[in-house]
């Protein structure tokens, strides 16, 4: 009995001691593994909650305009001869596009052309005229001046044959008349520098004017009595005046048979005019480009028949384009011209242009329904010197997105959008604290350059955020 007594309480001592080392050695673990838990804490990349600007837009559909394009049509009926043009091409301002067969054309176009070569042929005839009397009239004033110095050569030989007596008198004569200029000259150089209007001045330059012609007469009758002129001279110089005078009346005669049957001048401008609208109803016949640039539209085919206002081509300017959009009323306040814009179009992939606000009409779009509201046109001057294609290029009608540049809002709080998560229960961000890792939900506003705006949550700026959802689960230690 007493063996079996002291058994038990071995068995019961060392179930204890069984227990207890059990129990110390799960402490062990636990502690161990906390220690490994707390050591081996995940490293998470993170991202910083921050204040940023958002810009405020205003998003509108429309397409690509050119900077202008002008619509060609035929200006008469016919059929078509020739097209000079394809769809596509580069044409010049001015350049012939297309020609109509003469034989279909108008009675109109072929009376334009008989009355075109009639008015023509009268022009010609008037200025044929004009030159002719013009060119006659100034050789009468040219034989009226030769009929003149050949009378002052005979007048200045008309003298007698100067005895001794005369000639020692006329030598004296000149003397003095050339004493006499000598002292006229003296006396006006003290005054010429006064006003004309001045009295002694004007009275001193007359004075000099008879004293120079006194002595220049005085002076060739000294040098005709000195030198002598023989009587064949005379005879000669004689001769010269009568066939100078029978040339100018000859002159008189051709000028005068012009009389008054010479056109005017407005006889002339009418004729121009006359030639002038006959010519714009014979161009009918062919068409021309009235603008530089590309040709965007084609309905040319030879041997169609066409009638006057038929649309042949258009023409786009494309040294430059804007983006055109339909504007509502509601929205047509917040707009004026300058703002920035940002254009992405649909045919290359969202790529986006810059440009700004060029133009706001006034005047709305008319509409066929009457319930519709009003919209109107702004249009988008892109920047011709962005080269985003590589070489491709921008073409009339083009679709896309305009972002027009409102406004900015500053300091918004804000987080990167690789931070933000959703599931079934909301919207949430994993904001790493006290080194775990925890969920917060929040409330997101506007989206702007890879950032989310951030309403009313209990985040704040300088947060360290897991931007890569899954890496760290919910409630588990990590660190930045």
């Amino acid at each position: 009995m007493m063996i079996n007594k002291y058994r038990k309480r071995i068995e019961q001592k060392l179930a204890w001691i069984v227990v207890a080392g059990i129990s110390l050695a799960a402490a062990a673990c636990a502690i161990g593994a906390g220690a490994a838990a707390e050591k081996e804490a995940a490293s998470a990349a993170t991202v910083t909650v921050d204040t940023a600007n958002f810009p405020q837009f205003l998003s509108m559909i429309g397409y690509i305009k050119p900077l202008k394009s002008e619509t060609i049509k035929w200006g008469a009926e016919g059929v078509i001869e020739s097209c000079s043009f394809e769809l596509g091409e580069t044409v010049a301002r001015n350049q012939v596009l297309a020609a109509l067969e003469d034989e279909f054309l108008s009675p109109d176009i072929f009376s334009a052309v008989a009355a075109q070569i009639q008015s023509q042929a009268t022009v010609d005839a008037m200025r044929i005229s004009d030159t002719a009397k013009t060119e006659a009239y100034q050789d009468m004033i040219d034989k009226e001046k030769a009929l003149e110095d050949a009378k002052k050569l005979l007048a200045g030989m008309d003298y007698p044959v100067a005895t001794a007596d005369e000639l020692k008198a006329a030598e004296k004569r000149m003397i003095a008349a050339r004493d006499a200029y000598e002292i006229a000259v003296a006396d006006f150089e003290g005054v010429k520098l006064r006003i004309d209007t001045d009295p002694e001045r004007y009275e001193k330059k007359n004075a000099l004017q008879v004293a120079m012609n006194a002595y220049f007469q005085a002076n060739n009758v000294f040098e005709y009595y000195r030198d002598g002129v023989s009587e064949a001279a005379k005879a000669q110089a004689r001769a010269k005046v009568l066939t100078a005078q029978a040339a100018y009346d000859q002159a008189v005669r051709k000028y005068n048979e012009f009389g008054e049957n010479l056109f005017n001048t407005a006889e002339l401008t009418e004729k121009i005019k006359e030639i002038d609208a006959a010519t714009n109803i014979v161009d009918l016949r062919r068409v021309t480009a009235s603008i530089s640039g590309v040709v965007s539209a084609s309905n040319c085919e030879v041997g169609r028949y066409v009638k006057k206002d038929d649309i042949l081509a258009i023409i786009s300017d494309t040294s430059g384009f804007y983006f055109q959009m339909n504007v509502s009323e509601f929205d047509l306040d917040k707009l004026s011209v300058g703002m920035d814009t940002d254009v992405a179009l649909d045919a290359y992939g969202g790529t986006v242009f810059n440009g700004a606000i060029a133009s706001i009409n006034a005047t709305p779009n008319v509409s066929d329904n009457p319930l519709a509201a009003p919209v109107y046109s702004v249009l988008v001057a892109l920047d011709p010197e962005q080269d985003l294609l590589n070489g491709k290029g921008l073409y009339p009608s083009m679709t896309g997105v305009a972002s027009i540049h409102i406004d900015d809002r500053e300091d918004i709080l804000s987080i990167p959008t690789s931070a933000l998560r959703n599931d079934s229960n909301g919207t949430y961000v994993e904001r790493i604290s006290a080194g775990k890792v925890e969920r917060i939900t929040v409330e997101t506003g506007e989206f702007a350059g890879g950032r989310v705006e951030i309403i009313g949550t209990n985040l704040k700026a300088g947060d360290q955020l897991i931007s890569e959802q899954g890496s760290v689960q919910s409630g588990a230690p990590a660190q930045p």
